[in-house]
């Protein structure tokens, strides 16, 4: 929340600006302001820091408390082996790539490392399978601190051999899978804003190619996969994980998102610079707000809870209208 009372002094880490006379309302855009305090002093943007062992370990702790009696385990299928589930990469780029935030979502849609991973979470227990020599020497020190792991991968002879290879990577999700009646995934939202039943939604995995397989006479003639195990939909449930602050989300808001804020509360700042201290109260609280109003706006793109978190737009209240918090970034009389 922003909140300004008149006067304020002008910032000493900075020069003052010119200032406005004649009492004029200003009237600069935030591309304008923003020209005004310089384009070049706005902060790059930066991503997530790598995440190390704890931060595995810490994050799939947090997912195997979504496991219990009616959801033994998560299942993530990503790549073409999951028809590229979009609810697989974004819980991988949680878990292993230590994205945070907008991240999550935003992050590669087509990472080949992960074309070779199949990850099986339960509460007691965690199954990882690396298909790529690459990937399993970078993520072996990642997961080394998570209790109950069991790492999985091919041979050298396997994975000089693309059929082999494959038929590893099959007879491991057989094995990470089987003891579990009751998994969870996160399923694609409708494309058409229909609501489908819950059954024709589990019949997506069915739809998925590693999926096609798992019934295959060859391999044990199981029958369909959603026959033999209870399928539900996590989306909710791992919305609310990701959701959280822990220390890497927090280090990453720190050293990422911080300085971008400052920039934009200097760029709002530097609109009463303009202003001697007694024209400051004819200022339109909304000129001063617009670049604060735009990176929270930002923030609250492709977000679930856009709705909830409106009483949190930042707002400027000048003069009587300082302590009412109904009140703010509108046009007032002099």
């Amino acid at each position: 929340w922003a909140f300004f009372r008149s006067p304020i002094p002008l910032s000493p880490s900075r020069p003052p600006l010119p200032c406005v006379r004649g009492g004029k309302q200003a009237s600069k855009t935030v591309s304008e302001t923003m020209t005004t305090v310089g384009l070049e002093r706005a902060p790059k943007h930066r991503h997530s820091k790598p995440a190390t062992p704890s931060v595995v370990r810490n994050r799939i702790a947090a997912m195997q408390e979504l496991c219990g009696p009616d959801r033994e385990a998560l299942l993530f299928v990503p790549g073409v082996d999951g028809k590229f589930n979009d609810g697989a990469r974004k819980a991988l780029n949680y878990l292993l790539y230590g994205c945070s935030g907008l991240e999550i979502l935003e992050s590669s849609r087509h990472n080949p490392e992960q074309e070779e991973l199949l990850m099986v979470i339960s509460a007691g227990s965690c199954f990882l399978y690396v298909g790529s020599l690459e990937a399993h020497e970078k993520l072996l020190p990642l997961v080394g601190e998570v209790p109950g792991l069991q790492l999985l991968t091919t041979t050298d002879e396997e994975a000089a051999d693309v059929d082999l290879c494959e038929e590893r990577k099959i007879l491991s999700f057989l094995e990470m899978i089987e003891s579990f009646n009751a998994v969870g995934t996160e399923l694609s939202p409708p494309a058409d804003g229909a609501a489908p039943s819950s059954a024709d939604r589990v019949m997506e995995v069915e739809s998925w190619p590693l999926i096609q397989v798992y019934g295959v006479e060859e391999l044990g003639s199981r029958g369909f996969f959603t026959m033999r195990h209870a399928v539900s939909d996590v989306a909710q449930e791992l919305r609310g994980v990701y959701a959280r602050l822990d220390r890497h989300a927090a280090e990453t808001v720190a050293t990422s998102h911080v300085d971008m804020l400052a920039f934009h509360w200097e760029t709002a700042v530097s609109v009463l610079d303009l202003h001697t201290p007694g024209e400051r109260l004819l200022v339109e609280e909304q000129s001063i707000a617009e670049p604060l109003l735009s990176f929270f706006s930002y923030g609250l793109l492709r977000t679930e809870d856009a709705a909830e978190q409106e009483w949190r737009r930042p707002r400027v209240a000048i003069g009587a209208a300082t302590n009412d918090r109904s009140a703010g970034n509108g046009a007032r009389a002099a």
